[in-house]
């Protein structure tokens, strides 16, 4: 068989064929609801908002996202795309709980590396943006050699899958199953148990969306009103490298025992059906 040795671009979650220790639900439901709240009353500390009741909020935002993860890993295309919806919500209520602004007044739905941005209480309902990062990862793998979309599994799973055709995926030396790379699944048909293998990285895939609407989006939003050359970027395109810049510094400085081990850790544990 054809070796592929893709580079995995930074913040990406390649899952080896050893398996990590998965978390216990206890540890996937109290890290959510803690993730949620911690990172809402952080933002909240920069935009004059309350942050106890951003804690509060955006930890009821953190337990919504993690019934949405739970529910797009079940089988069949309409848990999925319900789980996506509900993930979503979760996720906008983090957000939003960040702003010091009604749970609800901004809504965010990702298909593929577009948003569908819906806000119920503006003059302007519905806004579209699109994700610079994102797209690029999705034509990298659609015009890589041996890689080919699966349009079943992508419809059937809300993220875009690509196989890996009788190739293997190598990083440094290291065979891996597959990998993520928001909105992407791209996985080595050598893999034994695809369907598990799916869930594990469409987890990870959720875990990204929620990092950039709720870190990433937020920081880059800061980065425009500061940087002269910004105002050339139209708004509806958003960069997308703030999230997994820092998941990939934070992995440096941790050394990989930080946050890719949580991650990681919840991927395995959600994956298990």
């Amino acid at each position: 068989a054809a070796m592929l040795a893709p580079a995995v671009p930074a913040g990406a979650h390649p899952q080896p064929r050893r398996d990590p220790r998965p978390a216990t639900s206890a540890e996937v439901i109290g890290g959510n609801v803690l993730f949620g709240g911690l990172i809402a009353a952080g933002r909240a500390l920069f935009t004059d908002a309350d942050p106890l009741r951003a804690f509060a909020i955006g930890a009821l935002g953190g337990a919504v996202y993690l019934a949405g993860k739970n529910l797009a890993v079940e089988p069949g295309a309409a848990n999925a795309w319900a789980g996506l919806v509900l993930a979503s919500t979760g996720t906008a209520v983090v957000a939003n709980a960040g702003r010091g602004v009604h749970p609800l007044a901004e809504l965010s739905l990702p298909l593929a590396s577009a948003r569908l941005r819906v806000t119920p209480f503006g003059a302007r309902k519905i806004r579209f943006a699109v994700n610079l990062l994102e797209t690029a990862v999705i034509i990298q793998h659609s015009v890589t050699d041996g890689v080919e979309i699966d349009w079943d599994r992508s419809l059937g799973s809300g993220s875009v899958v690509f196989f890996a055709q009788e190739k293997r995926i190598l990083l440094d030396g290291e065979e891996y199953g597959g990998f993520a790379v928001a909105p992407t699944v791209l996985i080595s048909t050598f893999v034994p148990d695809t369907a598990r293998m799916i869930r594990h990285e469409v987890v990870h895939v959720h875990q990204q969306w929620f990092l950039h609407e709720s870190v990433g989006r937020p920081i880059e939003a800061a980065l425009r009103k500061r940087l002269k050359f910004a105002r050339y970027v139209p708004k509806w395109l958003e960069i997308g490298l703030v999230a997994p810049g820092l998941l990939a510094f934070e992995n440096w400085a941790s050394r990989g025992n930080g946050m890719k081990q949580v991650l990681e850790a919840e991927a395995e544990r959600l994956e298990r059906r």
